[in-house]
């Protein structure tokens, strides 16, 4: 695991040319997904047990490295696509799909539109998992201003009442049985 400054300086090694042998690539998702998961399990420990250090700056400073984690994995990331196409691989950790997945995932809503064909492609070809894609699509609605399709994402909360919204009340737990989730109460 690199340390979050750590993670930074990994993405100008690959700046300058991009190669699309699997072999060379591999190492550039695996260290994308492993940053984008490691400041973000590192940020909720530290803001469960806050101490003094983290009230006193320590949760900004680490909410700044987070953001630029993020951006130079959509750095790297658009790199790797305009060069070798979106990634493709089986639908494990540290691979392709899985590091592509989660960048997108954890963008702001215009780069996520800026993907969401390729990652649904991804998920019809078998190489990203439909259950996330789900949540993912869910994320997508709500930052539009839309109703969630599956209910999977956090209700938002309009003057303190709690707004279920979804596309389709009549077949939003049909929709989420398939992938196995509870019914959301209230909702057939």
């Amino acid at each position: 695991m690199c340390s979050f400054a750590a993670c930074l300086p990994i993405y100008s090694t690959f700046a300058q040319t991009t190669s699309c042998d699997l072999r060379d690539l591999q190492p550039r998702y695996e260290k994308m997904g492993l940053s984008d998961q490691t400041i973000r399990m590192e940020f909720r420990k530290r803001d469960a047990a806050p101490d003094a250090e983290w009230r006193n700056g320590g949760r900004e400073a680490l909410g700044k490295q987070w953001e630029a984690i993020d951006e130079a994995n959509q750095k790297e990331l658009d790199t790797i696509v305009a060069a070798c196409g979106y990634p493709r691989g089986p639908k494990t950790i540290g691979h392709g799909p899985y590091a592509a997945f989660y960048v997108i995932h954890h963008a702001e809503l215009d780069y996520q539109l800026k993907y969401f064909a390729m990652l649904k492609e991804s998920v019809e070809r078998g190489e990203t998992d439909a259950y996330s894609f789900a949540q993912f699509e869910d994320r997508v609605l709500l930052s539009q201003g839309k109703p969630q399709k599956y209910g999977f994402q956090r209700w938002p909360v309009v003057n303190g009442i709690e707004q279920k919204l979804v596309q389709d009340p009549a077949r939003v737990n049909a929709l989420r049985a398939a992938f196995g989730q509870p019914p959301i109460p209230g909702f057939p």
